[in-house]
């Protein structure tokens, strides 16, 4: 039987590849060292690259390789030599997420063809047809997606498709998550994730993971991917052993290949291990897709008793040698595993040695772990020669990136406001730019053949939000157009994509939620079209002066989205939680989405002045989770001026060094 979808497996290490390969993968992915989303995963070097491609191509398997993080401007050249080597190995294409690296590649790299990765946040046919404009090849949807939502974005593609049918989800929308920086720094944008939506949150009397989601499965609606000519689906797990990709590559390839045996499949995945499973937004009731226990394998019983270094288990699954299994206490995050070789069974209990105090009464005890079929730790030898880059000019590449220092100016101040109440607070002659980010209802409220509006508004920016579902285009687009015939041309867009909705001759700003963290990412987004950029977030003092771009705006007061999610999540206490260390985060709905922020705001609008030393002159405060109310207004405008310390407040990761 032809092959109609190609299968893509992880390879988080060289088993791991040779596990795919075995179990019927059609392409892998897989990560270097550096700038991988998985950076906690093994990963290649560069030599291990080019014998990997080498192993794949010989049983015909394509290999992709994910540069899927954001970089800052001191990688650049890092990064250079590394597009080089791609290049040299023979990767079929590389699946980005910056849009620093697509410049790069487009530039100097032409032959690498490009993937956009999931984190690039594409979930409407706008995202898919901008990608093709942009000339990738082939575009990783959302995994938010409904049924009729992702039947629909393919019928209008001009470009193949590939979406997320097994493995671990990401509870903030498409994995661009800022909990985890925020917390310690550990950027899930650069492959650090801290995974804190798999953490304990407190909530009144309770407490409760309420943010880790089961893992995906879709292997029911293989038929249906078919039908509507998706062009590769893909399994999450870079982080999984190798058992675990042969185990999961074998039952896609059977259901694949043999859609009457789903059945079968179906029962080889119940053995992934990995936590209950999830059909997400292609079922009617998310309520189940969260998971109340954090950890990951298939429970088989509890400890019964503890004596001295031994620990009795109960539990009716036939254990093995070579099994491995996890030890989790109750209500805490302690755990021992252990691969079995000495153990016995008596009684009808399991004795297992341990040592003394891994285990305690009651403590749950998973299987993480079968005995699978050995794989291959090593690769042969590449037999390509791979040269490396002259660094003189991969430095010329990167000099070349370098923008004009520009005169020196007064601060330019912009606003960003969530409601029209907002509009009799401020003082429009304090402004540069006042973003206008309603939600539909707020539009609604919104007059724009009022005096006000039209005496200022050359200053408006009407700015799109991160998810625009397809059933909201149209909405966003009869906007553009009602506010293009009251002369408001302004708009500031969270996806690139959105362009497309924006009427010729009107200003752009991209937003922090394109993130241009580096010179050759602010490059890309102004040739696409933007007249400016706010800067990312999560950025740091020490990125800001490696980079010679100066005109773009620097979020200087913000509630940072730490979480952006279209999963719904129910709390009590008004939707505010605490985490383990008592800090205090609240959650709001906005047209759909679940927000979670911090209960106290970030400010550096104390560094104005060494920004400005630096050549920064733009600024952006942003009042979109503060009431309407003019003395703070009057506060925030007088606090950036004077360049003093807001209270309470704090510097999320400016001066830390993000990792």
């Amino acid at each position: 039987m032809p092959k109609t979808l190609e299968l893509l497996m992880p390879a988080g290490n060289t088993a791991s590849l040779h596990a795919a390969i075995e179990g019927g993968a059609d392409a892998v992915y897989l990560g270097l060292k550096q700038f991988s989303a998985r950076g906690r995963a093994n990963n290649f070097t560069w030599q291990e690259l080019s014998s990997a491609v080498e192993a794949a191509h010989e049983r015909g398997v394509k290999v992709y390789l994910a540069l899927n993080t954001v970089v800052k401007n001191s990688e650049l050249v890092e990064l250079v030599r590394l597009l080089d080597i791609a290049s040299q190995c023979g990767v079929d294409a590389l699946i980005i997420q910056d849009w620093g690296v697509y410049f790069l590649v487009r530039r100097y790299f032409p032959a690498l063809a490009l993937h956009a990765s999931t984190q690039m946040g594409n979930h409407n046919s706008l995202g898919v047809v901008f990608s093709r404009q942009a000339g990738f090849r082939r575009v990783v949807l959302a995994r938010e997606l409904t049924r009729s939502e992702l039947e629909a974005i393919a019928g209008k593609s001009p470009i193949p498709l590939e979406v997320f049918v097994h493995g671990a989800l990401c509870y903030s929308f498409s994995g661009m998550c800022l909990f985890s920086s925020y917390i310690g720094g550990h950027s899930a944008n650069r492959g650090m994730c801290a995974q804190p939506c798999r953490h304990r949150y407190a909530s009144t009397n309770r407490t409760f993971p309420f943010f880790s989601l089961k893992d995906n499965q879709q292997v029911a609606n293989l038929e249906a991917f078919k039908q509507w000519k998706i062009a590769s689906v893909k399994v999450e797990g870079r982080m999984k052993p190798a058992g675990y990709v042969y185990r999961v590559a074998k039952a896609y390839r059977l259901a694949l290949d043999h859609p009457e045996r789903i059945q079968d499949a179906k029962r080889m995945l119940e053995l992934d291990l990995g936590r209950p499973k999830t059909g997400y937004f292609f079922e009617k009731d998310l309520a189940h897709a969260v998971f109340e226990d954090t950890a990951t394998g298939m429970p088989i019983g509890r400890v019964e008793r503890v004596e001295n270094s031994y620990f009795y288990v109960k539990t009716e699954f036939e254990l093995k040698p070579g099994h491995r299994i996890r030890v989790q206490a109750l209500g805490r995050d302690s755990r021992l595993t252990l691969t079995l070789s000495g153990f016995r069974l008596k009684n009808g209990l399991y004795r297992i040695k341990a040592e003394k105090g891994g285990a305690s009464v009651g403590d749950r005890v998973y299987l993480i772990g079968v005995a699978e079929k050995h794989f291959p730790e090593k690769l042969k030898p590449s037999s390509t020669r791979i040269n490396q880059p002259d660094r003189k000019a991969m430095q010329k590449i990167v000099d070349g990136l370098h923008f004009d220092k520009p005169p020196l100016e007064p601060e330019k101040i912009y606003l960003r406001i969530n409601t029209p109440q907002w509009l009799k607070h401020i003082r429009i002659n304090d402004l540069e730019g006042l973003f206008l980010c309603f939600t539909k209802r707020g539009w609604a409220g919104f007059y724009a053949d009022f005096d006000f509006v039209q005496a200022n508004r050359e200053k408006l920016y009407a700015e799109l939000p991160g998810f625009i579902p397809e059933a909201s285009i149209g909405f966003y687009r009869d906007l553009l157009k009602f506010l293009d015939l009251h002369g408001i041309k302004g708009c500031v867009v969270s996806q690139l994509s959105q362009m497309l909705l924006v009427p010729n001759g009107w200003r752009i700003i991209s937003n922090e939620a394109v993130y241009t963290f580096n010179d050759a990412a602010v490059h890309a987004v102004m040739e696409a079209g933007a007249a400016n950029v706010v800067y990312p977030l999560e950025n740091d003092f020490d990125n800001m002066k490696a980079g010679s771009h100066r005109n773009g705006i620097v979020p200087v007061y913000f509630y940072p989205v730490l979480f952006y999610s279209r999963m719904p999540v129910k709390l009590s206490s008004k939707g505010f939680f605490l985490n383990e260390e008592q800090k205090k985060f609240r959650l709001v709905r906005k047209d759909g989405m679940t927000l979670v922020i911090p209960d106290r705001p970030v400010s550096i609008m104390q560094n104005k002045k060494q920004l400005m030393a630096e050549g920064y002159h733009r600024f952006l405060i942003d009042v979109g989770f503060d009431n309407p109310s003019k003395n703070r207004y009057k506060t925030l405008i007088s606090k950036l001026r004077a360049s003093e310390q807001l209270h309470p407040s704090t510097g999320f990761n400016f001066r830390a060094q993000l990792k």
